[in-house]
């Protein structure tokens, strides 16, 4: 005889079970951080902003740099069940995020140059740590897509 699919019910039930262990076990971080320097400060001083360290959506530097800067970051960190039940989880966990950074002309609201004409930006995604490691794939306010790999620590969440 055929078999027949599970119940929508049974389906339904098995995810919000999921869903109710990943919200006892997650964690939510936010960091934000900001850079103000005189106007006679050198260019060295200036944070630059997009990239693995402030806005994931877009390449290093490609938001700019500037002596004044703003830049934040909120992930919700899920860790992956553990195999055995009641035994230690894998080091393995996936994380959502939002990022958002501005630098000095849009936080002062002057002109942009043509030669830097991003002021601020923000993104989303999502991404995996295994142990150390750390793959991030964010979505851009424009909808490109950046993908990012690295150690974890060498970026906000």
């Amino acid at each position: 005889p055929p078999r027949e699919a599970p119940a929508l019910g049974s389906a339904a039930a098995a995810a919000a079970s999921f869903a109710r262990r990943m919200a006892r076990t997650g964690r939510v971080s936010a960091t934000a951080r900001g850079k103000l320097a005189s106007g006679g400060a050198p260019a060295y001083e200036a944070e630059r902003l997009g990239g693995d360290g402030s806005v994931r959506g877009y390449e290093s530097g490609e938001l700019g740099a500037g002596l004044a800067t703003l830049s934040g970051s909120v992930s919700l960190v899920l860790p992956l069940p553990a195999r055995v039940p009641g035994g230690p989880p894998p080091p393995v966990s996936f994380v959502l995020f939002a990022d958002a950074g501005a630098r000095d002309e849009a936080l002062a609201g002057r002109k942009l140059s043509s030669s830097q004409p991003l002021a601020s930006g923000a993104s989303v995604g999502y991404g995996l740590r295994f142990g150390p490691i750390r793959f991030d794939v964010a979505h851009n306010a424009r909808g490109e897509r950046m993908t990012h790999v690295g150690l974890v620590g060498d970026e906000f969440g």
